[in-house]
């Protein structure tokens, strides 16, 4: 699941192609902070190790429970001294609040939240000043996973128009279900941007995507990892 592989030209595929959380579309160093939930996985530009490495000015503040999968992380990022990684979890063992105090993080400069943490994405949804702080993040994205939440994907969807919608762009990158349905799976992927953001770095991506779901781009045959499932909604 987590093994590497090659693409003929990594750089343009990723400066191009279609993502579900964004956080790597954005210039070097854009970011003064970014934080990483749920931060498994070290070969797609997004995780934490290549953000560390593409973003050396960025403090990059990882979280991962699982020993295995945080040991393969840590090797990873071994040089990085940019990189700090928690094996902890997030909400559990350390709020929000917490870890902007730890860290010194001043909440109006630049910084990008990554939440992929099979459920303890309640841990920020079930508490006002958490959201009220996550509100500040320039970029929020999030795997949500209603039933191990208690919070229906319905519910997520009405927190992030009432929470951000004034101030961010609600962005859907992928909505699991069988195909010509309604049907949602217990996953779906969103982030969420602020709209300065949005307009002059995200909006430009999305409009000159080369590689997105699309019966034009023959995605499936081209990398074998895009799904219909995979595709862009605007939520606001």
């Amino acid at each position: 699941m987590y093994r590497n592989f090659k693409l003929k030209n990594p750089e343009e595929w990723y400066k191009h192609c279609y993502s579900e959380y964004f956080t790597e579309k954005y210039p070097p160093n854009f970011f003064k902070n970014y934080i990483d939930i749920g931060a498994c996985g070290t070969c797609h530009k997004w995780h934490i190790n290549h953000m560390g490495k593409d973003n050396p000015e960025t403090l990059c503040i990882g979280f991962e429970p699982e020993e295995k999968l945080f040991n393969i992380i840590k090797t990873e990022c071994s040089s990085l001294s940019n990189v700090h990684l928690h094996k902890s979890f997030f909400g559990k063992d350390i709020s929000l609040k917490e870890l902007i105090k730890k860290y010194n993080i001043d909440p109006k400069e630049k910084w990008c939240l990554s939440c992929d943490c099979e459920g303890d994405e309640k841990y920020l949804f079930n508490n006002k000043d958490e959201l009220k702080l996550l509100k500040t993040a320039e970029h929020i994205a999030f795997e949500i996973h209603p039933s191990m939440c208690n919070i229906g994907y319905e519910k997520f969807v009405e927190l992030f128009i009432e929470h951000f919608g004034d101030t961010h762009k609600i962005i859907r990158t992928f909505h699991g279900g069988k195909k010509n349905t309604n049907t949602v799976f217990d996953n779906s992927s969103f982030f969420l941007v602020k709209f300065e953001s949005f307009n002059k770095i995200i909006k430009p991506t999305i409009d000159n995507l080369k590689y997105n779901w699309s019966k034009a781009h023959h995605c499936a045959i081209m990398n074998g990892r895009l799904r219909p499932e995979h595709f862009i909604t605007y939520i606001n």
